[in-house]
């Protein structure tokens, strides 16, 4: 498995790096400070199986890094991550077409289950939604992961 990181702070990389290991012992994990290299690292990985992208980039902003993967990527599962519990950026980020998103306030746990879900082919819609106003796209019942 092999999951690229977008942020740029290195602390939250290397963190991510060893939290990502949950999902999987042998899982090779991207690192890239910014939307640029990003790209530049989906292009030499065309076996990347999903992106971790912070919402907050020097060079972009997560929409716009968004229309960038599902231009070039499609298929590639992005999962928004973002220090920001803002449902309106909850909300526009899963209707540009992230696959999940992720508070930096969840657990270590909450973000692996997310992630299961997302390479699962679901979308993860974050509990701060289905607890607040109705979203579109919200299963019926508890789960935070709905097909896509």
């Amino acid at each position: 498995m092999k999951i690229l990181v977008v942020d740029d702070h290195a602390l939250v990389r290397q963190g991510l790096s060893q939290v990502l290991k949950g999902l999987d012992a042998q899982i090779e994990v991207l690192e890239a400070t910014h939307c640029a290299a990003a790209f530049e690292l989906a292009a030499q990985h065309k076996d990347l199986d999903l992106v971790l992208l912070d919402y907050q980039l020097p060079d972009v902003n997560g929409v716009d890094a968004l229309d960038g993967f599902g231009t070039r990527y499609p298929e590639l599962p992005i999962v928004i991550l973002s220090g920001t519990s803002d449902q309106m950026v909850m909300r526009e980020a899963l209707n540009k077409g992230a696959a999940g998103f992720v508070s930096k306030n969840a657990s270590s746990k909450d973000l692996l289950q997310a992630l299961r879900d997302v390479l699962d082919g679901e979308v993860h819609i974050p509990p701060e939604l289905l607890a607040g106003d109705d979203f579109p796209d919200a299963p019926d019942g508890d789960s935070a992961a709905t097909s896509r």
